[in-house]
């Protein structure tokens, strides 16, 4: 079920850059880690979150059109692309680089081959101010399937966590258990061709895409053409 979400995550990731949800980003073959970051860093901007109102008054989502998640997603991308060598690069960012590239090192280690050494995360896990790193370190080491291997520390942490969403992902890593994400995931990310960011247009046929449901089964957009409305929902953060 955890696979999932998380190929759900993925592929709404993809999806919504082709709706252009997700900016200049050096190239990936020329850039480290520790680049990519800094880079994406320099032009995004926490204070872009608009207020919404309800339970998240101080701001939750970004303007519809948003350039700079263009960055974020190229970036995301370039990262997980990278593969294992970038594993000390975006534990180092764990430790040092700024919110936003924190939030994008954690989140985007996830994807990458899975390591044993969960140290720094558990650290990122305990001591980070931020409670978007703190959920991202513990999806990490569920997705890694290490969560079974520090399942006390893991409880430790959760009992101590005063964030509703932290404590949340954290359950979800220890239901986890040893099951590492499939690698076949990571795949679908990396194949992704970057030249379909921004590829939709308003009062234009959308761009073919295919998703796997819940279920398992394929369901493509090319399924729907001609017989009835298609409405794309992405359930942020609790995926």
């Amino acid at each position: 079920m955890h696979d999932i979400l998380k190929r759900g995550l993925c592929a709404a990731l993809l999806a919504g850059a082709a709706l252009g949800l997700v900016y200049p980003l050096p190239a990936a073959e020329t850039a480290t880690p520790t680049e990519m970051l800094a880079n994406f860093s320099s032009v995004w901007s926490e204070d872009a979150w608009t207020q919404r109102g309800g339970r998240w008054p101080d701001g939750y989502m970004l303007e519809t059109g948003h350039a700079q998640w263009q960055t974020r997603m190229k970036t995301f991308h370039a990262l997980v692309a990278t593969g294992e060598t970038a594993r000390p690069d975006m534990f180092t960012a764990l430790k040092r680089a700024d919110t936003p590239g924190r939030i994008l090192a954690a989140q985007a280690l996830g994807y990458l081959p899975a390591g044993e050494d969960v140290q720094p995360l558990l650290a990122a896990l305990k001591n980070d101010p931020d409670p978007a790193v703190r959920l991202y370190a513990a999806d990490v080491i569920g997705m890694w399937g290490q969560a079974a291997a520090v399942a006390d520390k893991l409880r430790e942490l959760r009992e101590q966590e005063s964030n509703r969403d932290v404590k949340m992902h954290i359950t979800y890593a220890l239901e986890r258990g040893d099951e590492p994400l499939k690698r076949e995931i990571t795949q679908t990310l990396v194949d992704w061709e970057v030249s379909q960011l921004d590829s939709a247009r308003v009062e234009q046929p959308a761009p073919e895409f295919a998703l796997q449901a819940v279920t398992g089964e394929r369901v493509a957009l090319e399924d729907f053409r001609g017989q009835r409305n298609v409405v794309l929902v992405f359930i942020y953060g609790d995926t």
